[in-house]
């Protein structure tokens, strides 16, 4: 089961990597985005574990880029869960993807990155109830074929801003 923060992270990806580029061809500038233009997001939730992930779009990016994250049980980030580092390189297109693990089941977590002197967007996502929780309800979204030409992305924003959807489920696209 696929668990989404972010439904549309590939369409942010694939936008804000050519506007970017166009909009500061100098290197590092002062932009609070910086280097964390991509967002966030999370998927894979399972009882103990989630993964998150972000992309580092430094301008002349050195070899290697250490990037650290934070997990906290508040939007503050002042209540730490777990802290770790992972270093990326352009061989991974200077992506992050960290298996975090260790974490309570059914549980909401916020998380965020920090590399080159700045801190992506804080992203929320939540663990898997244990089998033996036996939830008594559970609320979802379901979206699919979104046509960039069509617009209407005004349903995403919608998804994103509720906050008793327990997943987000994006079964496919047009693009």
């Amino acid at each position: 089961m696929r668990l989404f923060s972010t439904p549309l992270a590939l369409l942010v990806i694939l936008l804000s990597s050519f506007s970017v580029m166009a909009q500061y061809p100098d290197a590092q500038v002062s932009d609070p985005n910086y280097p964390f233009y991509h967002g966030v997001a999370s998927g894979d939730a399972l009882e103990d574990r989630v993964i998150i992930w972000t992309r580092v779009s430094a301008f002349d990016a050195p070899d290697n880029i250490e990037v650290t994250y934070t997990l906290s049980a508040d939007a503050d980030m002042s209540t730490v869960a777990t802290t770790g580092t992972f270093t990326t390189d352009a061989d991974r297109d200077y992506t992050v993807k960290v298996d975090v693990t260790g974490l309570q089941a059914d549980t909401w977590y916020y998380y965020q990155f920090e590399a080159e002197g700045g801190a992506s967007p804080i992203g929320r996502t939540r663990t898997l109830p244990t089998a033996l929780d036996n939830p008594s309800d559970f609320r979802f979204a379901l979206a699919s074929c979104a046509n960039y030409e069509g617009g209407y992305f005004n349903a995403y924003g919608d998804i994103a801003a509720r906050n008793d959807l327990d997943a987000v489920f994006q079964v496919g696209d047009y693009i």
